[in-house]
Order: structure tokens, then sequence, then C-alpha cells
């Protein structure tokens, strides 16, 4: 079943790459969130270990949000995967959620690497192209959401967060 799922949001992967600036369609459901960002976690935990990476989460107790849960799978695995990408010799990665006395939802991924250089986040992979994070930030604000990034943290390292409203809008 995980297999499936995985190609499944693979597929949704592609139609996001070729839709980039176009319509991809939301599909919000009430969804445990908590129980979403603990399925990303335990899907990367193994091969991140291999890295040296630990990948660590503090979720609170969240309440349903309507969301496209694939989608925001797509988001947390481009985020996570980044934040992996920039620990080459391992690190830490720590994912946080929790709701908000603004009424929205907020998951941050934060690292130990290196931090973000430049004001607004590009690809500095050999061969990244950078729609990730573009696909990503599209995803959230079709989600009626936003994603921020802070690269000033206090012990270094990039911090990205997504905002999500908690209530059932959202802009398909």
């Amino acid at each position: 079943q995980t297999v499936l799922d995985e190609f499944r949001r693979l597929e949704l992967i592609v139609d996001s790459s070729l839709t980039l600036g176009g319509a991809a369609t939301i599909n919000p459901a009430p969804t445990q969130i908590a129980a979403t960002i603990s399925e990303v976690a335990e899907l990367l935990r193994p091969s991140f270990s291999h890295r040296n990476i630990e990948l660590e989460t503090h979720i609170d107790p969240l309440p349903l949000v309507a969301i496209d849960a694939d989608r925001i799978k797509q988001v947390l695995l481009n985020l996570i995967n980044n934040a992996a990408d920039e620990l080459s010799a391992g690190g830490r990665i720590s994912i946080s959620a929790f709701a908000g006395n603004d009424a929205h939802l907020h998951i941050s991924i934060a690292d130990s690497g290196p931090g973000l250089p430049n004001a607004e986040p590009v690809s500095s992979k050999p061969l990244g192209l950078g729609l990730g994070l573009r696909i990503s930030r599209e995803i959230v604000e079709r989600h009626g959401g936003e994603l921020r990034h802070n690269r000033s943290r206090e012990l270094g390292g990039a911090e990205f967060t997504v905002r999500l409203p908690l209530t059932n809008e959202t802009n398909h």
C-alpha cells in the first residue's frame, strides 16, 4: 500500500511540474494532519539514518484540517529532502507542528545545515531546477496559506514554515 501511495504521489509531482503556473487541482478533505506529518517522517527516517541525519518531530495535538493530503505530503517531502540535501556530513532536521492563535496551522522544517545565503532561496544543486520549492509554494498558496523561510536562525541552518488556515476555505 505504501508503494502505491508513493506512486500516486509521484504522479502528482509530475502533474504539478507540468502545470506549474497553471491550474493544478486541489482536492481538500478533512485530514488528520498530525498523521500525515508522521507518515512522511516515517517514510524518510530509514534512508536519513543511513546518511547520519537525525529526523525529529514535535507535533502538538491538531484539529482536522481541510487539505489535499497528497499535495501537502509533496510539500513536506520537498522541504524535508531539500533540508537533507544540505546535510552532506549528517546533522539534524526538526519538524514541528502546532495550531497557532492566528487561526492557522504552522508546520516548521528546520535543519542544522549552513543556512540560506540568499534573500530568496534557490536551488544550489548541480542539476537542481529549483522547481520543488516553487511547486511547494504554489500548492501552499492554493490552500490559502503561505510558505515562509527564515535564514537567520540562532543555531544556524535554515527553517521553512508552512502556514495553512484552520478553516475549510481553500483556493482551488
